[in-house]
């Protein structure tokens, strides 16, 4: 079992054992709704500068698509949906449950970008700005052996 699973079913239990769980109001859930927004929106705005520096460098369109894909493969690894949203409009239709776990994969997009960028002297500010966010979420900024970082790397030398 993954290390995320097994964390996630702990979880599940113990607030099973305790008893019954709070209810969110409609209120609270619109607030934590407009909070996840603004929060996807902010991250949304770093990858963007992230994707305004592939442009800036001489590479192809095709290669910046690549790039492009596999920080969208690398976020959606080991995420039981394929679903991602383009626009934060969209996550005023979901549920919590789906905002929230779209705001994960971005955060993980995020964090694709981080890695594939840290080495690069120019990017360093953008690296710096994007590293809060990820530890002001919690999210590890992973040292991946994914083979799109990889390959992503490759591409930028």
């Amino acid at each position: 079992m993954h290390q995320r699973d097994y964390e996630e079913l702990s979880s599940v239990y113990k607030q099973l054992k305790m008893g019954t769980v709070h209810r969110l109001t409609k209120d609270e859930i619109s607030d934590l709704l407009a909070a996840i927004t603004a929060d996807w929106r902010q991250i949304d705005q770093q990858i963007a500068q992230f994707n305004y520096f592939l442009r800036q460098q001489a590479l192809p369109p095709q290669d910046i698509q690549r790039i492009k894909s596999n920080s969208i493969n690398y976020a959606l690894q080991r995420r039981k949906t394929r679903f991602i949203i383009r626009d934060y409009k969209q996550l005023k239709t979901l549920t919590l449950m789906k905002a929230r776990g779209q705001l994960a994969i971005k955060l993980r997009q995020l964090s694709f970008y981080v890695q594939v960028f840290r080495e690069i002297p120019t990017t360093k500010i953008n690296c710096g700005q994007a590293k809060q966010i990820l530890l002001a979420h919690e999210t590890p900024i992973a040292n991946s052996h994914f083979f799109g970082i990889k390959e992503a790397k490759c591409l930028l030398k």
